[in-house]
Parts: C-alpha cells; structure tokens; sequence
C-alpha cells in the first residue's frame, strides 16, 4: 500500500503529555511526527474512541512546549494515529497521521 501522506514522518521517540477527561493526564512515547500528526504508544491507558479529541504536548521541547488539540484518526494495539488541528478548528491538512 502506498502511502498517502501529504508530510514525511521523521522518527523521533520522545516522550509526550497527552490528556483527556476520560483518563486524565499520562506521559506516553511518540513514535514518529510530521507537520500533520503524530503516532503515541498507549500503553495500559484506555484511550477514546477514533474520532475523538485529546490535548497532547512534547516533552522533549521542555515545559513551555504548546499544548496541542489533536483527534484520534486511527487505533492500534500499540497505539493511536493522531491529526493535528489548528486554533482555529480547522484540520491540519494530512489526511491518514501515523
């Protein structure tokens, strides 16, 4: 299958802040970014459904890193895909993150 990425991933494991009602506040790993999205391991935690919006912040960029609003476009066993959304609600323009 090819991929259909508007923007190259780079790998880059660093840890993330992502949060959610449902769960709180965890730190997880990122598995790979781009301009569109990211892809987070889960681990143990109970993420939402696919279509839902969490909050996620990169650890790596230290405490003042944005805190950004991103939507759950695919599920894994070991993790979520996730796609970005700018401020003022509208979608970052990579169509399948992670």
């Amino acid at each position: 299958m090819q991929d259909q990425r508007r923007y190259p991933r780079m790998d880059f494991e660093s840890e993330v802040k992502v949060s959610h009602p449902s769960f709180g506040s965890a730190v997880l790993m990122m598995r790979d970014f781009s301009d569109g999205g990211m892809f987070v391991y889960t681990k143990d935690i109970q993420m939402p459904p696919i279509g839902s919006f969490i909050e996620v912040q990169a650890l790596a960029f230290g405490e003042n890193a944005p805190v950004l609003r991103a939507e759950i476009v695919r599920a894994t066993e070991k993790g979520v895909g996730l796609m970005f959304h700018l401020d003022n609600g509208d979608a970052a323009p990579d169509e399948s993150a992670a």
